[in-house]
C-alpha cells in the first residue's frame, strides 16, 4: 500500500481578521453605500469587515472549481 500525502492552505480564513488591514477599504465602502464619513465608528468598520470577508467564501470556493 501507499499512502498519499495531501498538502493543505488555507485560502480563506473568518478567524483572526485585523481591522487596521481593512480599515481604508471598509470606510471607503461604507461611504459609497451611502453612510456620511462622520458617522462612521469602530463597530460599523469591524461588522463591515466580517460581513465582507463572509461574502468571500462562495467566490474563493468558485475559483476552486
Amino acid at each position: 500500500m501507499s499512502s498519499k500525502t495531501t498538502d493543505r492552505c488555507i485560502i480563506w480564513s473568518n478567524m483572526n481578521l485585523d481591522l487596521d488591514e481593512w480599515r481604508e477599504d471598509m470606510r471607503e465602502q461604507l461611504e459609497m453605500n451611502g453612510t456620511d464619513s462622520a458617522d462612521i465608528t469602530e463597530d460599523m468598520l469591524y461588522e463591515e469587515m466580517i460581513r465582507t470577508n463572509d461574502d468571500y467564501l462562495p467566490d474563493e470556493r468558485d475559483n476552486l472549481n
